[in-house]
């Protein structure tokens, strides 16, 4: 399946102007597309992901002109409501590995510390596992005071799994710390760098974090 779409923008100082050409289906999260954010299903989204966008394009920033090109993951996801009452934010992953799998986590996160988790994983082979939460670990290591708003935000994360799919543990960082966005309401948004283990050996890649509901 081929999908093919061009992505162009301009803000003044910078623009992009991308072409991406999506080389396989989406995925379907959750059961079907239809994603949970509560163990009792009164919160919940349908949600699909395209993992592998081949992507180029040009980027100018202030009068300077790149020709680039790289690979992009999409999401689209939709729902009625974003949080039910109690629920204060949440702390969301995607992240491809340098041996093929890519990983999509989330924790919907409530008043009291607890936590909905999930994650699917898509091994190289194009075969998506979606894995019960109680074998996940997702643990903050590092927390980043913004200039801007004074907000706390978790940017370092140890996240693994131990399961019959393999043991692992990743270490998730920022590429730059201040990646606070400031829209209808302030979150935190940005590219991250992964290291860590995969069943034995070690891995590395790259993904994109997002972080809300921190200060509000």
């Amino acid at each position: 399946m081929c999908i093919r779409d061009r992505i162009s923008a301009d803000a003044g100082d910078i623009s992009i102007d991308f072409e991406v050409n999506a080389m396989e289906a989406p995925v379907l999260q959750g059961d079907a597309g239809y994603s949970r954010k509560t163990a009792d299903g009164r919160a919940a989204s349908y949600y699909y992901s395209i993992p592998s966008i081949e992507t180029h394009g040009t980027l100018s920033i202030q009068g300077e002109r790149w020709t680039v090109s790289g690979e992009t993951w999409m999401d689209r996801e939709w729902s009625s409501a974003i949080l039910t009452p109690g629920q204060s934010g949440w702390d969301w992953f995607s992240l491809n590995l340098d041996n093929g799998v890519k990983l999509m986590i989330f924790q919907v996160r409530d008043g009291s510390g607890q936590a909905f988790r999930h994650i699917a994983m898509l091994n190289p082979e194009g075969d998506l596992t979606q894995l019960d939460s109680s074998v996940m670990m997702l643990n903050a290591e590092r927390i980043w005071s913004s200039p801007h708003s004074g907000r706390r935000y978790p940017i370092d994360w140890t996240i693994g799994a131990q399961s019959s799919e393999g043991d692992w543990s990743l270490h998730v960082t920022p590429v730059l710390d201040d990646q606070e966005i400031n829209l209808a309401f302030r979150y935190y948004e940005g590219l991250v760098r992964v290291s860590g283990e995969w069943q034995g050996g070690s891995v590395s890649g790259w993904g994109y974090m997002e972080l809300t509901g921190y200060g509000d």
